[in-house]
């Protein structure tokens, strides 16, 4: 017969007790909780839950009296609901914290100690190495071998920001609702409609104002006969004001609908900053907010007990 009364303990510990983890009484320890709900989780997801404990021990003091065929069901099926857990918080993981699949972005983000420059922000966990972050930072660098200045020299004021883009493109590990499949020989991923701060689109168009360009997409039609981008025949270098007549019209064609203007402005949680100042990026709560939109993850976070509670329960009253 199941120990029903240490079954429940299990989650909410003895009446009059402290609870099941940590609490005190007859209450199981937390060793024997994680016993029971965390088991042979690989070694690249043990972070997710510390302090592994043993299963079959576990098992066999809340059922103490059940046969071996028994537990081993038992096993099996807890396994089973443990590991779906265990699914849904690595899914999360690779929609909130992750790498796109682009010419130079690590494999997984992490610590880069030290980014230069306007990429610095990232540092503390970034999908650029710091090498990649200072080739942000030139014309003509090895990243694309993009040239500014193809129609004049881009002032300092305008360029600045056009770095800061690249950086958050480059180190962001926050923008996994916006990646996309590209089907293009230097990415396999991209990102499509990433909803800008209004004020870090409206600055940026303000402070190119003055600069000259020759196309309104930068992502395609150059001449790069040269090995680097030139002006395509039959095309003139223009104000960006003509050429662009508006923040938004200058936000989401510039690099093929990448962006998408809003009305939504740094604080609100509802857009991406082109860039931040200090270690706590507000990027990651609003990716998490279109995640949820999107369906791409639950809007809470998995509790793994009221998870793996009902399931128990049936077992319990099943091996009665």
């Amino acid at each position: 017969m199941i120990d029903f009364k240490s079954l429940m303990n299990l989650y909410f510990g003895p009446v009059g007790g402290g609870g099941a983890v940590g609490g005190g009484g007859s209450a199981l320890s937390q060793g024997d909780w994680e016993g029971i709900v965390f088991i042979n989780l690989p070694q690249s997801q043990s972070n997710l839950f510390p302090g592994v404990g043993s299963f079959p021990q576990a098992v066999a003091r809340v059922f103490p009296t059940a046969g071996h065929a028994t537990r081993e069901m038992l096993r099996l099926l807890i396994l089973g609901l443990t590991l779906s857990v265990v699914v849904m918080a690595v899914d999360e993981e690779e929609v909130l914290n992750s790498c796109m699949d682009g010419k130079h972005h690590k494999a997984r983000p992490s610590s880069e100690g030290a980014l230069y420059r306007q990429c610095a922000p990232w540092k503390s966990n970034a999908c650029c190495t710091s090498n990649t972050s200072e080739e942000a930072h030139l014309d003509q660098s090895y990243l694309y071998g993009f040239n500014w200045d193809h129609c004049g020299i881009l002032t300092e004021q305008c360029k600045r920001h056009f770095i800061q883009d690249t950086c958050l493109y480059e180190c962001s590990p926050h923008l996994g609702p916006w990646v996309q499949k590209a089907d293009e020989s230097w990415r396999k991923e991209r990102i499509l409609d990433v909803p800008i701060c209004k004020t870090d689109c409206e600055e940026w168009w303000t402070d190119c104002k003055e600069d000259f360009t020759c196309k309104e997409n930068w992502h395609k039609g150059w001449d790069w006969s040269s090995g680097i981008n030139k002006c395509p025949e039959n095309t003139e270098c223009r104000k960006f004001t003509d050429v662009f007549p508006s923040p938004a019209d200058f936000c989401e064609k510039v690099w093929s609908n990448s962006y998408k203007y809003t009305s939504y402005d740094r604080g609100s949680k509802r857009c991406v900053q082109l860039w931040f100042e200090g270690n706590r990026n507000p990027n990651k709560e609003v990716a998490r907010f279109y995640a949820v939109q999107k369906g791409l993850i639950s809007e809470s976070p998995v509790d793994k007990r009221t998870a793996l509670l009902p399931l128990t329960v049936f077992l319990a009253v099943m091996l009665s």
